[in-house]
């Protein structure tokens, strides 16, 4: 079982055991999603995987190395999205969401295509319909604003980074990425 201080915003967040990373990679290949269609379908390579959760068999309780931003994408596909905002996505209009932005921004890892800044800009910034600025997004997933401004610039959102802010504005990334997936993936709540 995963520990519930593992689905807090970063601010309270517990790092999770190994054990708990391997037991969200368990699920996803429960449903099919073996190491090497999970490397394609979120652009994690299968040796970070790995390093998140080395040691399991000996050491299951030894903190594991996920950074907070894949730790939220990885649970938000075993159906705990938003831990970054308790759970909750902000209340937004999903079809000026959609509307704002070209359709390659919707697929998965392998076809994304990073909005560009005027994209996002028309949903995230001073005065947008949304009321979430870039320093909101940097604050909430722990990213560094600098670092995350830069990508910005370049018009190159890491595809994780996108499938979090989408999630936060109330899309359904199991369905934008796991296109496939026979069943809603549902993991167990203490």
């Amino acid at each position: 079982m995963i520990r519930e201080n593992t689905f807090t915003p970063v601010n309270n967040w517990t790092k999770p055991f190994v054990s708990e990373v391997a037991e969200v990679l368990a699920l996803l290949r429960e449903y099919g999603y073996e190491s090497a269609k999970l490397v394609k379908l979120t652009g994690i390579s299968e040796r970070r995987f790995c390093d998140w959760t080395a040691g399991y068999k000996k050491e299951p309780y030894e903190v594991s190395y996920i950074p907070y931003t894949c730790w939220c994408f990885l649970v938000a596909l075993v159906g705990r999205p938003n831990i970054n905002n308790r759970g909750d996505a902000l209340s937004v209009d999903v079809r000026k969401v959609l509307s704002a932005f070209d359709r390659n921004a919707f697929l998965p890892a392998s076809k994304f295509v990073s909005p560009s800044r005027l994209q996002l800009n028309r949903v995230v910034g001073e005065g947008v319909f949304t009321g979430l600025t870039f320093t909101d997004l940097a604050e909430s997933f722990n990213w560094r604003l600098d670092h995350f401004e830069d990508n910005l610039e370049k018009n190159n959102i890491p595809f994780l980074n996108w499938c979090l802010i989408l999630m936060y504005l109330g899309l359904d990334i199991q369905k934008m990425i796991l296109t496939d997936l026979d069943e809603e993936l549902i993991i167990g709540q203490s």
